[in-house]
């Protein structure tokens, strides 16, 4: 099993060879063209969204993930996270703030909720969006203090970087590191993990 970062969220999954991998892809292709129950659908769809991102496909995987979104029954708000996480990734900012924009309306869990604040953060961050980045914390002040992942304080941490706020910033390592030890984020923050690169790690 190998762990990697992408878009501030960790995966876990077992490593297939390039060879697997396409064959993998070629499999749910196929088995996507036949039909299918709503949920087939998007299982296999999610399938083939992690197939492809392990296998670099970044668009493709974006589009299986919003595929993946569009049938879940229960919907499941997490697949449309990570295709914008993953449109962060490729550099469309504008396809990630559509996707926030859409799940404001929706009702999200606290996993949910840390995720597509994890996203907004992200977006203000690469806008330079201050004034929005700081309303954003004192409506979700209560949440983030009591609700946060590592993620989301990570990528809070990593907003405050880019507009500079260094006395802002410097709080959340500690707490990470204090509440989080063994998180990929705190790795991260003690320099023993490396960031995907990508558009939005680019200061």
């Amino acid at each position: 099993m190998f762990k990697y970062l992408l878009g501030s969220l960790l995966f876990v999954m077992a490593p297939l060879s390039w060879g697997q991998n396409n064959i993998n892809i070629s499999a749910l292709q196929q088995r996507l063209e036949g039909p299918l129950s709503l949920e087939e659908r998007s299982a296999l769809n999610h399938q083939l969204a992690i197939s492809h991102e392990l296998a670099g496909n970044l668009k493709e995987a974006q589009l299986a993930y919003q595929q993946a979104y569009f049938y879940s029954r229960p919907v499941n708000h997490l697949l449309a996270l990570r295709a914008g996480f993953l449109a962060i990734e490729l550099g469309e900012l504008s396809v990630a703030i559509a996707i926030i924009n859409q799940l404001a309306r929706m009702p999200l869990n606290n996993n949910e909720r840390n995720r597509a604040l994890s996203l907004t953060f992200t977006i203000y961050g690469l806008q330079g969006n201050a004034t929005a980045g700081t309303r954003l914390l004192q409506n979700e002040n209560n949440f983030i203090g009591n609700h946060a992942d590592a993620a989301l304080l990570f990528a809070i941490y990593r907003y405050h970087i880019r507009l500079r706020q260094i006395n802002e910033a410097m709080p959340l390592v500690v707490r990470i590191q204090t509440l989080f030890p063994n998180s990929p984020e705190a790795a991260l923050l003690r320099g023993t993990a490396l960031v995907f690169p990508s558009p939005a790690n680019v200061f």
